[in-house]
């Protein structure tokens, strides 16, 4: 890492504390309201960004003939070690979608049962349609 990285991460942090310290004082929520939804934003975000950096890895396979051009299955990003995530389910979406925290909330929380779902069809070989999650 670079100078420049440092100084952008420690802007984030700056910023992520501002936000807290604003969200504490500001609103009438307590953390307990709001941790949840923004650590599943936090994951959400880290699932997309390992979705793109396997799509780019297959498409660089795929164009130097290490892997077949075929319609990709999920196991192509599995095997990179990413959540085949639907265009429903990926960040920006969800986040172009979202016209409230609840909004967006709701869409995370279906994202990520529907990435429970395959992870258990993928443990047990059946249809992620029909897991039990309960």
């Amino acid at each position: 890492m670079n100078g420049s990285a440092f100084k952008d991460i420690d802007k984030l942090e700056a910023d992520l504390w501002s936000a807290a310290d604003n969200l504490r004082a500001n609103s009438k929520l307590t953390s307990s309201d709001y941790f949840l939804p923004v650590l599943g934003i936090i994951f959400l975000r880290h699932a997309a960004n390992r979705y793109e950096a396997a799509t780019r890895q297959i498409n660089a396979d795929q164009d130097a003939g290490r892997m077949p051009k075929r319609k990709l299955v999920d196991a192509d990003y599995v095997r990179r070690r990413a959540l085949p995530l639907p265009e429903e389910a990926r960040y920006d979406w969800i986040m172009s979608q979202a016209t409230s925290a609840r909004a967006g909330s709701d869409a995370f929380f279906w994202a990520m049962s529907e990435a429970t779902a395959f992870q258990c069809s993928q443990k047990n070989g059946s249809d992620p349609l029909e897991v039990d999650i309960a």
